[in-house]
């Protein structure tokens, strides 16, 4: 499996993270006590590990890389923090979203243990918030492939396929749909050549232009995590419809559940 960390901590089971964390997170209230909650997040990263290592942890580990290959393509993470064995990511935003949960998720997947935490500076008070990694590792390649709606429209469509299997049996399913997406990308060429601002009209009228990311000169394909997908269809429709494309492949990624289609334009 080409997913390589530079450290591959223990899986701790619950209570063993819950020890660690009450440390860790009376480290981050203090932290932000003495710091404020304006500073940057390496600020807060590298008072916290200083705290932790003060407090008696025998470990402590910051910007641990884990290096995403398949072929020529790599792809590096930084996980911000880990301490005996616990995995953290810092934030300094207004609130946690969604995306920062599939950030900690895909980090405690990839490194195969079943906690991971975000701790968050910029609100007025430090927040946590714990994620559990409910996939171990081997279910991640049990995943399910519906192609039944895809039509391939030139050779180059054949090969998302084929590219997207083959990601799929390297480095399984549930990660951040991103990490598919831009291998896909470095594939056809890199950004230079996939990414396009591509005009929009409307009966006629010019629109402006949209971002697009193109295989072939009239078909474009879009990568997705939606876990609703059929909400999305018709908005994909509507913008191809307004577009110079064609058509457009989509590979919509839903935990173990990958799903091939194509969407023309008439």
């Amino acid at each position: 499996m080409p997913i390589i960390p530079q450290y591959r901590p223990q899986n701790l089971s619950k209570s063993e993270f819950d020890e660690r964390d009450r440390i860790v997170m009376g480290c981050a209230f203090a932290s932000q006590n003495e710091l404020g909650r304006l500073c940057d997040e390496q600020n807060y990263e590298k008072d916290v590990a200083a705290r932790i290592r003060a407090s008696g942890f025998s470990d402590v580990r910051t910007q641990v890389p884990i290096e995403v290959s398949h072929g020529p393509f790599r792809k590096e993470y930084r996980v911000d923090l880990i301490a005996d064995d616990a995995l953290y990511e810092l934030k300094t935003v207004a609130a946690l979203l969604c995306e920062h949960d599939v950030q900690v998720l895909n980090y405690a997947m990839m490194l195969n243990v079943n906690h991971g935490k975000l701790i968050n500076f910029r609100p007025e008070r430090v927040k946590g918030r714990l994620r559990f990694n409910a996939v171990p590792t081997q279910d991640r390649y049990r995943f399910l492939i519906d192609d039944a709606a895809w039509q391939p429209q030139a050779p180059e469509c054949e090969e998302i396929v084929h590219l997207t299997k083959s990601f799929l049996a390297d480095w399984g399913a549930y990660l951040d749909f991103r990490l598919y997406e831009q291998a896909i990308i470095f594939h056809f060429g890199g950004e230079a050549e996939v990414v396009h601002q591509a005009p929009m009209s409307r009966g006629g009228v010019d629109i402006g232009s949209t971002r697009f990311t193109r295989h072939t000169t009239n078909i474009c394909f879009t990568v997705s995590g939606y876990s609703v997908r059929q909400r999305q269809r018709p908005h994909l429709i509507r913008q191809i419809l307004h577009s110079p494309f064609r058509a457009m492949q989509w590979i919509n990624f839903h935990q173990r559940n990958i799903t091939f289609e194509t969407l023309m334009k008439n």
